[in-house]
């Protein structure tokens, strides 16, 4: 038992192949968890910023929306100076109203633009891709029947050309043709 170490592993140089690859394994098997381990800890801390960034943004917001009201209120004191009160919230009323119908419609307008939610402009590429594409296929197909066509004609010429020296032979010959396997003639 002199060979066994403290922590009961024997040296590297006396393990066997199936001992050394059980300890890779485990090895990788902990650095795994490991290092999942580590990318939970990480996202959790970037959420908690996350979380926090947004709540600071909304605080922020909400007192963005309190200035703005003090802002109307400014504007009505000022115009209490010249006008009576009444006068002066319902011009700023007024006005409120005015520019919240501006930004409902140009909002409107965009939204228009949005909808329906389909990549017009894609489909439209698309649709001229096809189109091309098809177009070519014609194109080829008018090329083949052409090509065909003339070797349709080509054929019906060499067999002209074959028929006429044909002729020209028989003519030749006086019209008279051996019979190749007897040796006969015949007209």
């Amino acid at each position: 038992m002199a060979d066994v170490l403290k922590n009961g592993a024997r040296p590297v140089a006396e393990q066997s192949t199936g001992e050394l690859v059980q300890r890779a394994s485990e090895q990788i098997s902990r650095l795994v968890r490991d290092e999942l381990a580590l990318a939970k800890a990480e996202l959790a801390e970037k959420g908690k910023h996350a979380g926090l960034g947004i709540g600071l943004f909304g605080g922020g917001g909400a007192l963005a929306f309190y200035g703005l009201g003090a802002l109307v209120a400014t504007g009505i004191l000022l115009l209490d100076l010249v006008l009576p009160a009444w006068a002066a919230a319902l011009i700023v009323t007024v006005v409120l109203f005015v520019m919240a119908g501006v930004l409902a419609l140009v909002g409107r307008r965009q939204v228009k633009q949005a909808v329906p939610p389909t990549p017009s402009a894609a489909a439209m590429s698309v649709r001229a891709d096809v189109d091309a594409v098809t177009s070519a296929i014609k194109k080829d197909a008018v090329k083949q029947d052409a090509v065909t066509q003339d070797a349709v004609k080509d054929d019906a010429v060499k067999q002209d050309a074959v028929k006429q020296d044909a002729a020209k032979k028989d003519r030749v010959t006086g019209g008279i043709k051996k019979d190749r396997v007897t040796g006969g003639r015949f007209a």
